[in-house]
C-alpha cells in the first residue's frame, strides 16, 4: 500500500509541476507559488513513504543543491519534474533509487520556495523603503 501511495504523490506532484511550469510562463507568481508548495508538500510526503520502504541507509550521495534564484525557477521545476518521473518509474525494480531521486526532486522544490520567499521579502523591502527627495 505504501507504493502505491507514494506512486499517487509522486505523480500529483509531476502534474502539480507542470501547472507551476505554466503559471511561471505567464508570470503568475502567487500560482506558481501555489503550485510548488502543492507539489513540495506532496513530494515531501512521498519521500516520507519511500524512507519507510528503505533497506540500504547509506546516504553518502545527499548533497547541497545549487542555489536557485528566479531565473532558474524554470530549469529547477523541469530537474525536480524529471526526477519524479524517474523515481516513479523505479518504485516497483528499485525503491532505493525511488527514495533518491524522490529526496533530490524534493530539494529542488524546497530551494524554488526559499528563492521565492527571498525574492518577495526584497520587494516588500524595496516598496517600504521612502523615496528619496532630489
Amino acid at each position: 500500500m505504501t507504493r502505491e501511495e507514494a506512486r499517487k504523490s509522486i505523480l500529483l506532484a509531476i502534474d502539480l509541476i507542470e501547472r507551476a511550469m505554466d503559471a511561471h510562463i505567464s508570470n503568475s507568481k502567487e500560482k506558481v507559488e501555489l503550485e510548488v508548495w502543492k507539489a513540495a508538500s506532496e513530494t515531501e510526503y512521498a519521500t516520507f513513504l519511500l524512507s519507510r520502504l528503505r533497506s540500504g541507509k547509506d546516504d553518502s550521495w545527499k548533497r547541497d543543491l545549487e542555489k536557485i534564484d528566479r531565473a532558474g525557477f524554470g530549469p529547477a521545476l523541469t530537474a525536480a519534474q524529471d526526477l519524479l518521473r524517474e523515481a516513479e518509474g523505479s518504485l516497483t525494480s528499485d525503491p532505493e533509487a525511488a527514495y533518491e531521486k524522490t529526496w533530490k526532486a524534493r530539494g529542488y522544490l524546497l530551494a524554488i520556495q526559499e528563492a521565492m520567499e527571498k525574492e518577495k521579502a526584497q520587494e516588500l523591502k524595496a516598496r517600504s523603503q521612502p523615496l528619496s527627495s532630489a
